[in-house]
Parts: C-alpha cells; structure tokens; sequence
C-alpha cells in the first residue's frame, strides 16, 4: 500500500499540530483525492477529530473531495456516526452527494443506526424522499431492516410511504419481504396503500403470504393488512392469489412455528377467497 501524505496520515490520527506543520511545509490539503483513504479532510471526519475538521476546512479544503468509492467527507463522518463533524461539514458540503454506490451520508447514517445524524442531515437540507441504490428510498431501507427508530422518525418527518423503488417495491412490500411486521404496522398507520401493485402485481399481501424471510408474525400481519382493505382476491401477473404465494422461493429454514402460521395464514385466506 503507498505511503500515506504527511496531510492524511496526520489528519488521521487527529494531530492538529502536525496538520498545520504539513500544511506549512507546503503540501497540497486535498492530496489525496479519490484515492483509497481519500484527503485529509475525509481522514478527519472519518476519525471523528472536530479540530482537524475545522482547522482543514478554515484552511479551504475542498468539502466535496472523495475516496476511491466517491465517499466524501460527510459520507465518512455520517457512516461513523460523528454528529459534531457531520454539523460542521454541513456548513459547505453537499449534503445529499451520491457515492459510487448512488448513497448519500443519510443513507450510511440510518444504515448503520445513526439515526440522530440522519436528522442533522434532514435539518440541514438533505432530501428526505431522494432515491438512492436500486431507487430505494430511505423508508425503504428500514423497512427491509426493521429499523423501528429510523422508520418512526421518518414517518413523523413527512417521507413518502408509498414511494417506488426500481422493482416497483413500496416501503410496504419491503417489509413484508423482510418479515419486519413492526415497521410495517407504523406503515399502516401511516396509512401506506395496501393495494399498492408492484413488479408483476404483486401486493403487499401476497409478499406477507410468502413470508420469504420466514419470520413469525406473518399471520397477525396478513390479518391486520385485510383489516386495512387488501384485498384476498388479488392476482398475480401469472394468476397467482395471495394464499398460493405462501413459502413460494423461500430459501430460509421455517420454524415449526412459522410452518404453523403459513397453514394458518393460507385458510383464513382461502376463506377470504371465496367469500
């Protein structure tokens, strides 16, 4: 691995003295840029030392500098969590900057439960409904993660709970998917569409029937879906009903529990379905 500048290996390791002798002795303060550890700056906030953040930016380092994943500094400081750094580097970063992987620093913050940096962030102008990797929202993402916390805050903040990421998926369907069932109640009452038709048109409640993700609970769920209006008579693009879709692809190992449930869960269905 090369050697790391004087600037970075410094702002790394928080030594604001060393920084100023780097910068002093004339060496470039975004060196670095677009390389594996990324400039000084990247290195600070990374690290979470305040100072050097500061001291760098006074000194005009450039906020929009990247790592070698097009991570800037704010990325680095929103992923570790650094609300301090994140504050300050609001002040002259783009706050909703795309990484290679098209995320922003909200994105890693709530990816890694920071969910208190996510609301700087969303204070300080970051969009709460932009799309993210494969069109996902943030919504979307904890759904999938049955981030409680992030889903709440997010909710409560306006974001679009019936938004579609690039499968046609809601926020909904995802936590469906994901067998995060207490997401997907603070989803339905938020009143997210329980009819909502995603890729192939499947629902909500076909996805809940499937319960890929083989976890308990699917049974309360479906009923509190058909008590929200869904609709048990719903078809799939290849005519399947909901009851039909119960462990269909599911690769995870069902519990007797779960296996309880989906016998449960395809009665009350087909009851539904020929009523």
């Amino acid at each position: 691995m090369p050697k790391l500048p004087w600037t970075v290996s410094a702002a790394k390791l928080g030594g604001v003295e060393e920084v100023q002798d780097a910068l002093s002795a004339g060496n470039d303060i975004n060196e670095g840029n677009g390389s594996q550890e990324g400039t000084a700056l990247i290195a600070s906030a990374k690290g979470g030392h305040l100072a050097c953040v500061r001291l760098l930016l006074e000194r005009d380092a450039d906020p929009d500098a990247t790592d070698d994943e097009e991570n800037t500094a704010l990325h680095a400081a929103a992923e570790q969590g650094h609300l301090e750094c994140v504050q300050v580097l609001l002040e002259k970063s783009d706050e909703d900057a795309e990484n290679d992987s098209g995320n922003t620093p909200a994105w890693l913050a709530l990816g890694y439960g920071h969910v208190q940096v996510a609301e700087a962030l969303f204070d300080g102008g970051a969009d709460l409904n932009i799309a993210c990797e494969d069109g996902k929202s943030y919504l979307h993402q904890a759904a999938e993660r049955n981030a409680v916390p992030a889903a709440k805050m997010l909710i409560e903040r306006g974001a679009k709970v019936d938004a579609l990421d690039a499968q046609r998926c809601t926020p909904l369907m995802a936590a469906c998917m994901s067998g995060a069932w207490e997401v997907g109640h603070l989803l339905l009452e938020a009143k997210a569409n329980v009819n909502a038709v995603g890729k192939d048109q499947w629902t909500p409640l076909h996805f809940c029937a499937q319960n890929k993700a083989a976890i308990s609970g699917a049974l309360d769920f479906a009923e509190k879906l058909v008590q929200a209006g869904a609709d048990p008579k719903a078809r799939t693009r290849d005519g399947l009903s909901a009851s039909a879709c119960i462990g269909l692809d599911s690769q995870a190992k069902r519990s007797k529990k779960v296996a309880q449930e989906d016998d449960e869960v395809r009665a009350m269905l087909e009851d539904l379905e020929c009523e």
